[in-house]
């Protein structure tokens, strides 16, 4: 059954999918429904309109124009239907809340993003590394070391190429999940 008011194609092999959803469920219900999807992780809930190019540098320089794949207005749907269809993950139970363990080595430093970048897995079209993903893992790594969400989305908008393509909002929800997701685990402490 599909759930989506609007599907768009943005290049080659890569959709966005856009589900109306009634009832303002919480930003938790949006992670668990990305999660459940499939969906990337740090999705920042920005997009490209269709008719528009898409001018990423990777496409040089056959440009891809976005073009909708399917939309049926008006379409809404509750939570309910989402979790009954399997496409919303469980959610995590809330952790006790531990204090961040930050590093003793000089513990002021930043990650380095280019090892993040270097470390990230391959991204959907196997082309090179998931920056989504390296952008994740940079902000996870900083909220560690106890810096702030406003400090890593600045930061991030600094070392990445694609928060600056995609802006502040990417940043700062990437930030976000990544500062939420280090209070929701428990940190190891090191011997």
């Amino acid at each position: 059954q599909n759930v989506a008011f609007l599907t768009l194609c943005t290049s080659p092999g890569n959709h966005q999918v856009w589900v109306a959803v009634s009832g303002a469920p919480d930003k938790d219900f949006a992670r668990r429904l990305r999660k459940g999807t499939g969906a990337d992780p740090s999705a920042s809930g920005s997009t490209r309109l269709a008719g528009t190019v898409n001018y990423k540098l990777k496409y040089e320089p056959g440009f891809p124009t976005v073009s909708i794949v399917s939309a049926a207005p008006g379409r809404i749907v509750t939570p309910e239907q989402l979790e009954s269809l399997g496409l919303v993950s469980e959610p995590v139970p809330a952790a006790r809340a531990a204090p961040l363990r930050v590093s003793a080595s000089p513990s002021g430093n930043w990650p380095d993003y280019h090892r993040c970048v270097q470390g990230a897995p391959l991204n959907h079209g196997r082309t090179g590394p998931d920056i989504s993903r390296a952008d994740y893992f940079f902000c996870l790594m900083a909220a560690q070391r106890g810096k702030s969400i406003e400090e890593i989305a600045a930061r991030l908008m600094e070392e990445s190429a694609k928060a600056r393509e995609n802006g502040e909002a990417y940043a700062r929800l990437t930030a976000e999940n990544a500062t939420a997701a280090v209070a929701r685990k428990p940190q190891v402490r090191a011997r």
